[in-house]
């Protein structure tokens, strides 16, 4: 089973999610087997918790305004079956053109 990790944000830096990455915007593990359940609650955690404007340092809420706006998408992408594997499969050629160019 994979677990979602959020920690209040006061304690972490608010900055840690790859806008590229759907999963690490949500703090998730790329497993086949997430569920909905768990993705829905690694969202509200995250956007509650960790990227909130609010609740983030001030000399990070310009960026975290605009990863709190991603998480949504992010959220609509990886618990969407059929976009989450449009989506896996667009990381996956990604990930095959950086190492065959590196």
């Amino acid at each position: 089973m994979v677990k979602a990790v959020a920690t209040p944000a006061r304690d972490r830096v608010c900055l840690e999610a790859s806008k590229n990455d759907y999963y690490k915007v949500l703090s998730l593990e790329h497993s086949t087997a997430l569920g909905v359940e768990e993705i829905k609650r690694a969202f509200r955690a995250t956007i509650v918790l960790r990227y909130n404007p609010d609740v983030c340092p001030p000399s990070h809420r310009a960026q975290s305004a605009k990863l709190f706006l991603e998480l949504p998408r992010a959220y609509e992408t990886i618990s969407d079956p059929a976009q989450r594997v449009q989506y896996d499969a667009e990381l996956r050629a990604e990930g095959t053109k950086v190492i065959n160019s590196g």
